[in-house]
């Protein structure tokens, strides 16, 4: 016999009516959706909603990666400059830092940009269609 899924927090109940929005992550700084499954979910919202969450995951991996790069190499970045006896990172330093950090990866946001960009584009695609039944649902249910 197959045990009901236990919830992610004893906090949290096992349905939910609507989208949770939580703390941003520590590392990514992306907020985690868990998101509403309603009981009359079509295949089509299905789509949708499991794509949202693809989405949503592809991106605070991205960001995971990136900005614990951007924090490695920051440190090391302080930690060459400041040897016993010698002054603190300048601001100017830091700013030299963050130029060079970011040419050296201006490639990768490139295409993180063009990836991201589809991404919603296919996302807004498969709303435009979502919304219309959603609509009829709701009128429906007025009646």
């Amino acid at each position: 016999m197959k045990e009901p899924k236990q919830p992610e927090s004893p906090f949290l109940p096992n349905e939910i009516c609507e989208d949770w929005v939580g703390p941003p992550d520590s590392v990514s700084k992306i907020r985690p959706i868990r998101q509403h499954i309603p009981t009359n979910e079509t295949a089509l919202e299905k789509i949708l909603r499991e794509k949202q969450a693809s989405v949503l995951a592809w991106n605070h991996l991205y960001w995971k990666k990136h900005n614990k790069a951007f924090k490695q190499e920051r440190r090391r970045f302080v930690e060459l400059r400041t040897r016993p006896g010698a002054e603190a990172v300048t601001d100017d330093q830091m700013a030299d830092f963050y130029r060079e950090f970011m040419e050296r990866n201006r490639e990768k946001h490139r295409r993180y940009n063009l990836q991201w960009y589809g991404h919603n584009f296919r996302l807004l695609g498969l709303a435009g269609l979502v919304a219309p039944l959603r609509l009829l649902r709701a009128v429906r249910l007025l009646r």
